[in-house]
């Protein structure tokens, strides 16, 4: 089959579900990705590299997170030129808000509709950074898009499949449930090597956290908790990176400690004592099934 992969947000738990699902793929089908550089993280470019050398052909495409009705309206034009040059395709897969719009929009001006799919890997609806007309304008875009531009709409949990159906009254047929699954974390140096190499005890207590540090996360929220914990034993962790990091930063306390970004994940994992997830709404973390992984 020929089947194209649209995706925007190319960071971290998005990122790293659709870089499963297209390695897994392209072993036997014709794997086209359409992705935006803008949001993509380290591990994604890399995956980038791998995806040159097994065949998957790769388009990049300017996507912008925020709404912005002309570069979006360039961006749906610049998917239906792929699509019209480089099909008919047998599945469009989008994934995320902001492809799950625009792309689903060139599948109608495309007349594929019928052969799309949209995994939103936790719906913007359940937002509540966008407020009045701009939330209005997420909830009626999934609504309407959900009904006429795509034949599924894949739920990663039971409890996103749950929202779908009360939030948008879709038909139980519309909502698939597929749960996220990983490649389990395996260490690659021991776990006093890495402590060391980020100054904290052999016998320190280490709280963490893993993934981006945005508003949808709320890492806010943890380092508050660590603050009021008052354990002079324990350290926090953050791993990652996003535009809230400078202002954690601002934090005084010697004990806290930014990684930025970091493409080995399971070592981390492995000088963590507690895996924390202080997320506002996901739909079925990939942070929080690998930190399981690793027996957190």
């Amino acid at each position: 089959m020929k089947i194209a992969f649209i995706v925007e947000s190319c960071l971290t738990g998005v990122g790293s579900h659709v870089c499963i699902i297209c390695n897994n793929l392209a072993k036997n089908h014709e794997v086209h990705l359409l992705y935006s550089s803008a949001r993509a993280d380290a591990s994604f470019q890399k995956e980038l590299l791998h995806f040159s050398n097994i065949g998957v052909r790769l388009q990049e495409i300017q996507m912008s997170r925020n709404i912005n009705l002309v570069s979006d309206w360039k961006t749906i034009q610049a998917i239906s030129n792929y699509m019209r040059e480089n099909g008919p395709f047998d599945i469009i897969h989008c994934h995320s808000s902001k492809a799950g719009v625009t792309g689903r929009i060139a599948s109608i001006l495309n007349g594929m509709s019928h052969k799309t799919l949209y995994t939103p890997n936790g719906l913007a609806t359940l937002s509540t950074e966008a407020v009045g007309f701009k939330a209005l304008l997420i909830w009626l875009a999934e609504l309407l898009l959900g009904y006429l531009a795509c034949q599924k709409v894949i739920a990663v949990s039971q409890d996103e499949q749950a929202y779908m159906l009360k939030t948008f009254k879709f038909n139980s047929n519309k909502v698939k449930v597929i749960e996220n699954g990983i490649s389990l974390p395996r260490p690659s140096h021991p776990r006093q090597v890495i402590r060391q190499e980020l100054g904290i005890p052999d016998d320190a207590l280490v709280f963490g956290f893993t993934g981006r540090l945005t508003y949808q996360k709320n890492p806010e929220l943890l380092l508050t908790a660590f603050h009021n914990l008052n354990h002079p034993q324990s350290y926090l962790l953050f791993v990652g990176t996003g535009e809230l990091l400078d202002s954690l930063k601002q934090t005084t306390n010697p004990r806290v400690i930014f990684t930025g970004e970091r493409t080995d994940v399971p070592n981390l994992l492995n000088v963590f004592d507690v895996f924390v997830l202080p997320s506002r709404y996901e739909g079925l973390s990939l942070s929080a099934m690998e930190a399981m992984a690793a027996a957190l």
